[in-house]
């Protein structure tokens, strides 16, 4: 004879690992739709500056164009802070 409790068991095991792999799914999917890609994230924190010096360091800007934008960039870096001071 063949008994209900064994077999419902498994039976549960299968529904709950199937709801975890749709749920899984989901959420891999909304990760790649808002960050582009799994490794996106890791770069969300570059600055301005690495930007350009990694630009410079692969050639597609010359010497005076790198300087010319951090010249550029710590005098917007200074006037932001001038302005939050004015504030506080």
């Amino acid at each position: 004879m063949h008994g209900y409790g064994f077999d419902m068991a498994w039976g549960g095991w299968w529904m709950v690992l199937f709801w975890l792999g749709v749920i899984a799914l989901i959420v891999w999917g909304v990760r790649m739709l808002t960050n582009g890609s799994p490794n996106s994230g890791r770069h969300s924190a570059e600055t301005a500056r690495d930007i350009i010096e990694r630009r410079y360091a692969r050639g597609e800007i010359s010497r005076e164009e790198f300087l010319d934008l951090l010249t550029d960039l710590e005098s917007a870096e200074a006037y932001r802070k001038a302005k939050r001071s004015e504030h506080s």
